[in-house]
């Protein structure tokens, strides 16, 4: 897997994409920031400036409500919160987290930002909880990876969005 950097240009950064490069391959958006790949503000920073102004849609993950704030404040497509330690546990941010996450929603209200949330998504219930909780989508992984039948599951979940 390769990682999106804003901070190389083209020909340079053995193991980086450059966003033109994904815009090229005809690519609308990435994630960035997972917790399994955190980056330093400053890179965050640069690469939002720099794909903003390509119009490539970015969802950028947050950790906790005090990273959310901060990510806000560089308007991204969209920022999707995610407590690392549900992160393929089965265990939903939308149960365990519910308050957290309807913080998240309220903090991102009256701007253009998606609210997404993930970690621990595993059945369309978790789905429709996020929405409750006014988030406009998910992010989701393992519930899919590991499924018996994930078209099956990607369908479920996709009713309800």
């Amino acid at each position: 897997m390769r990682s999106l950097c804003s901070t190389y240009e083209k020909g340079k950064g053995t193991g980086k994409v450059i966003p033109e490069d994904l815009i090229t391959a005809g690519v609308k958006g990435s994630i960035l920031n997972h917790s399994e790949h955190k980056l330093k503000f400053d890179e965050i920073k640069q690469t939002v400036k720099r794909c903003n102004e390509m119009n490539f849609k970015l969802v950028i993950c947050a950790s906790n409500l005090t990273e959310v704030k901060k990510i806000a404040k560089l308007r991204p497509y969209a920022i999707a919160f995610e407590d690392p330690k549900l992160i393929s546990t089965g265990n939903s941010i939308t149960e365990y987290k519910s308050v957290d996450v309807k913080k998240f929603v309220g903090l991102l209200d009256g701007t253009d930002i998606i609210p997404l949330c993930g970690a621990g998504i595993t059945k369309g219930e978790d789905v429709a909880a996020a929405l409750v909780l006014g988030c406009r989508g998910i992010l989701v992984s393992s519930a899919v990876a590991n499924s018996q039948n994930p078209e099956g599951f990607l369908k479920e979940i996709g009713g309800l969005i």
